[in-house]
C-alpha cells in the first residue's frame, strides 16, 4: 500500500511538472531572462518526465516500506524546489527591489533541492545496490 501511494505520488507529481514546464514553455520570450526562462522550462519538462519514470519503476526497486514515502516525498519535493529556484532565477529583474532577494531565494531553493536529491538518490541507490543473490555454491 506504502508503495503504492509512494509511486502514485511520483508520477502524479511528474505530470503536474511535466504540465507546469509546458505551460511556462509559452512564457519563456515575455521573460525578463529568457535564456534562463528556457532553461527553467526544459528543467521542469525534464525532470517530470523523470518523475513520470521513477513512479512507473517505483513498485519494481526495493525500497525500504517505512522509507518508501519519506524517499518519495523528497525526490519529488526536490525537484519542485529546483524548478522553483530557475522560475525565480528567470524572472528575476536586475534594476528591480527585489532583486537581491530574488536572488538569495533562488540559490538558496537550487541548493536546496540539489542536497535533497542528492541524499534520495543515494539512499535508493544504495538499497538497490545493497542487494544481492545468495549464492548457492557457498558451504557445498
Amino acid at each position: 500500500m506504502a508503495d503504492e501511494n509512494a509511486a502514485r505520488r511520483l508520477w502524479q507529481s511528474g505530470l503536474a511538472l511535466f504540465v507546469f514546464g509546458l505551460a511556462f514553455g509559452f512564457f519563456t520570450p515575455a521573460a525578463p531572462s529568457p535564456r534562463l526562462a528556457l532553461s527553467a522550462h526544459l528543467n521542469a519538462v525534464q525532470s517530470g518526465t523523470f518523475l513520470i519514470a521513477l513512479g512507473l519503476l517505483w513498485p519494481r526497486l526495493s525500497v525500504w516500506p517505512r522509507a518508501a514515502a519519506g524517499l518519495s516525498w523528497g525526490v519529488a519535493a526536490s525537484f519542485w524546489t529546483l524548478e522553483a529556484g530557475m522560475v525565480l532565477a528567470a524572472l528575476d529583474r536586475p534594476a528591480s527591489p527585489a532583486h537581491e532577494l530574488l536572488k538569495a531565494a533562488s540559490g538558496a531553493a537550487t541548493v536546496l533541492g540539489a542536497a535533497v536529491m542528492m541524499i534520495c538518490v543515494g539512499a535508493l541507490l544504495a538499497r538497490v545496490g545493497g542487494r544481492r543473490k545468495p549464492n548457492a555454491s557457498v558451504g557445498s
